[in-house]
């Protein structure tokens, strides 16, 4: 990995600058994975970003209209405890050394702000996850049920994982609970939640055909190393990741935005 990170870095500087930072990840699709999105909307608000990540190394992009030398940053682990970090034609580039560390990015920046949509993007350089099959797993949803990756590669599976009792997390709920009921889609909802309140939340969603499984978030890595607020998968008929959402609080996307998408994956997955 030490050796991939500056030919990725060299890979980033001969993209045209005009970012968006997804053109510059659709130039190195197989080597960066988008773990954090921060919007305008959101910078305008605030100035520190909380980051969950993995152990690794990640690239931070900014759109292509601010000044990188003005912006004042700081990147630091809990307890204020430094990560240095290296700046590459206007980029930057750091390493997190701890597994699941919660990190920080702070500004100083007093530039002016045009609400155009991406603000920055921390992006991880691993390897590609999409279109890659299911991890190797076995568990039980709270009634009992066995499932693995052998037994669900048999239809279009959406997984959600998620958080009881975040108002976030129960409206996107309900949006995917009433979008596969029209679909040929098995849906499971993972949860860190204890069983009984698993078993409380079923009971309240009479109707439902969603599959709840009590599990950490790490039993799809690497598909879901790190949780975020919600997070969404879409899994093929033959047990590939085809679709991924990460919800996270600087995210401004609305439940239309996220049904309308995630209606579209089902539509060209065709019949499960």
């Amino acid at each position: 990995m030490t050796k991939l990170l500056p030919l990725i870095l060299a890979c980033l500087m001969t993209v045209n600058n005009r970012l968006g930072a997804q053109d510059l990840f659709n130039n190195a699709a197989d080597t960066l994975q988008v773990f954090e999105t921060i919007y305008y909307s959101t910078f305008q608000k605030r100035k520190e970003f909380q980051c969950a990540l993995t152990k690794g190394y990640y690239v931070l992009i900014f759109d292509h209209k601010i000044k990188t030398s003005e912006l004042g940053l700081r990147i630091n682990r809990k307890y204020d405890a430094p990560i240095l970090y290296q700046r590459h034609n206007g980029y930057f580039s750091f390493e997190v050394k701890d597994d699941r560390s919660v990190v920080y990015l702070q500004f100083a920046y007093d530039g002016s702000l045009e609400n155009t949509g991406i603000f920055a993007q921390v992006y991880r350089v691993a390897p590609p996850i999409m279109n890659t099959p299911y991890p190797s797993f076995v568990v039980q949803d709270i009634e009992g049920n066995e499932y693995s990756n052998k037994s669900l590669a048999d239809t279009i599976t959406l997984f959600l994982f998620g958080g009881i009792g975040d108002p976030v997390f129960e409206r996107v709920f309900h949006l995917l609970d009433t979008l596969t009921r029209g679909y040929p889609a098995r849906f499971v909802l993972m949860s860190r939640a204890f069983p009984s309140q698993l078993k409380e939340f079923k009971a309240s969603v009479p109707g439902s055909h969603v599959r709840i499984i009590n599990s950490k978030c790490d039993v799809l890595s690497p598909w879901t190393e790190v949780m975020s607020r919600v997070d969404i998968l879409v899994v093929d008929q033959q047990g590939y990741l085809v679709y991924k959402n990460k919800l996270t609080e600087s995210d401004p996307m609305t439940l239309q935005d996220l049904g309308d998408g995630i209606r579209k994956k089902l539509i060209d997955l065709g019949p499960g």
